[in-house]
């Protein structure tokens, strides 16, 4: 699941955060709690899974349709991994998975670097609205500043532990990054998740608006179409509307 998580964020673009690929464990928000999300068997090996099964005599089941190349996840599983395999040096999956590691270390070093900075360049926070100053983040490097953006959006998204925000991909960061940068007062632009987004002056408002049945409907469909923890990823034009 790694190697093919791997290839699926090589392939659309990532960073830091992308290239961590599944994390053992994450929390999840429900309705009345919030719980944690334990992946056990994440880095064992699939070979290591079936020699245990067959030496102990369990019996177990295969999804078919593993085997179809309906998907991006399928085709890497069947097609490039395996080419992959029959071409090049087989140890590449420990290269991949140190790769992995030192990106996990990276994305906690930058998050919590972020979170430091979040703190000085806001200047209102409330539930529903966070206002920073338009100045301030523009002297961030282009990465601090990548990183609060996210951060400011899972803030105000419905669930914030959610993965969806995966979707939110490098080309999004650095079109909001252009947004910044030259949008004059009064400009907007909509993201999914009701998000909205305008310059006010000095100031970048970040609101969480009240539920559109047009926008809901998109968040849902959003929602109803992840395959093992990766989204089908959206085109920019479908990502954000501009206003």
């Amino acid at each position: 699941d790694q190697i093919e998580t791997f290839f699926q964020r090589l392939f659309r673009g990532a960073g830091f955060q992308g290239f961590s690929c599944i994390p053992e464990q994450r929390k999840i928000d429900l309705d009345e709690y919030t719980s944690t999300l334990f992946r056990p068997l994440l880095n064992i090996r699939k070979f290591e899974i079936l020699e245990y099964l067959n030496s102990n005599k369990i019996e177990y089941c295969i999804d078919k349709t593993n085997f179809e190349n309906f998907c991006e996840r399928n085709k890497i599983r069947n097609l490039l991994l395996p080419f992959i395999d029959n071409n090049f040096n087989k140890t590449y999956t420990n290269n991949i998975f140190q790769f992995i590691e030192l990106n996990k270390k990276a994305n906690i070093f930058f998050q919590q670097h972020s979170e430091k900075l979040l703190k000085e360049i806001i200047i209102k926070k409330e539930t529903d609205k966070i206002i920073i100053s338009q100045k301030k983040i523009l002297e961030l490097s282009e990465i601090e500043c990548s990183y609060i953006l996210s951060n400011i959006l899972k803030l105000l998204s419905y669930d914030a532990s959610s993965e969806s925000w995966y979707g939110l991909e490098s080309k999004h960061i650095k079109y909001l990054q252009t947004f910044l940068t030259t949008a004059q007062s009064g400009k907007k632009i909509d993201l999914i998740e009701n998000i909205r987004i305008y310059k006010e002056f000095d100031n970048i408002i970040f609101i969480k608006r009240e539920n559109s049945d047009a926008f809901q409907k998109k968040y849902d469909f959003l929602k109803e179409i992840f395959i093992s923890d990766i989204p089908i990823i959206f085109e920019l034009k479908n990502f954000i509307i501009e206003i």
